[in-house]
This record gives structure tokens, sequence and C-alpha cells, in this order.
């Protein structure tokens, strides 16, 4: 077999993809192991930090430890707490029959909003039969 022919080119290339794809994932598996060698050391660093802290608190309660027996003894009382009313919430109810007369005030004097507003459509009477014509046909 000799440089030209097929299979060996095409061989060529499949190595060449191979290799090509073979790097891409090498590198893709580098960067990931770097980026969670990162957080790893953040997350370290964040520990060390928090350890750092539980340690100075840990010395600010045994201090405070020992500063309460000296301190007068706080016991809650009555008058203290603050009693819970169990009473249930009662909300005025509206006055039935004691419609306020709204108005307002206009260049031509005070007017009744009542009569301001327009009369409502009749839609909850029933339909008066004498008026329609049953042969008349709808579109």
């Amino acid at each position: 077999m000799s440089d030209t022919d097929p299979r060996v080119l095409l061989a060529g290339v499949f190595e060449q993809m191979e290799a090509r794809i073979e790097a891409q994932m090498i590198a893709r598996i580098e960067a990931r192991a770097k980026q969670q060698d990162a957080l790893f050391a953040q997350a370290e660093e964040s520990q060390r930090q928090i350890e750092a802290r539980l340690t100075e608190l840990t010395k600010e309660v045994a201090k405070l430890k020992e500063l309460l027996p000296h301190a007068d003894p706080v016991v809650p009382t009555t008058e203290q707490t603050p009693s819970v009313d169990r009473r249930p919430i009662l909300t005025p109810k509206p006055a039935i029959g004691k419609i306020q007369k709204r108005t307002f005030q206009s260049s031509q004097g005070e007017l009744d909003m009542a009569a301001q507003r327009p009369k409502k459509h009749d839609m909850y009477s029933p339909i008066k039969w004498w008026r329609v014509d049953p042969t008349e046909k709808k579109l």
C-alpha cells in the first residue's frame, strides 16, 4: 500500500481526528480539575476562617460565663412577659339601610353622586315574552 491509497489517507485523517478529540478532552478534564482545586482551596480557607471565628466566640463565651455569677439574676415575671389576648378580633359590620348620600363639590355647587351615576342595566329581570317576536331569525 502506498501513501496515495485512499485507505491509508482515511486512516491518517481518523488518527488526526482522534488525537484532536483526545487533546480537547484532556484540556477539558484539566480545566475542571483546576476549577475543582480552586473551589477546594476556597472551601478550606473559609473553613479556617469559620474555625478561627468559632474559637474567638468560645473565648468570649468563657469570659461572659466568668462574669455571669457576679451579675444579678433576671427572673421573668408576669409583668415582663406580654400577655396574649385570646379574644377573637371583632370587626364592625356595615350598617344596613344607612346609606350615606355621597356628594362632591363643583363649580355649579354641590351635586349628588347617585344622580350622576348611569342607570344599571336590568339584566336580572325576566324576559318580556310579549316583546320578543318568535318568527324573527337571529343572525
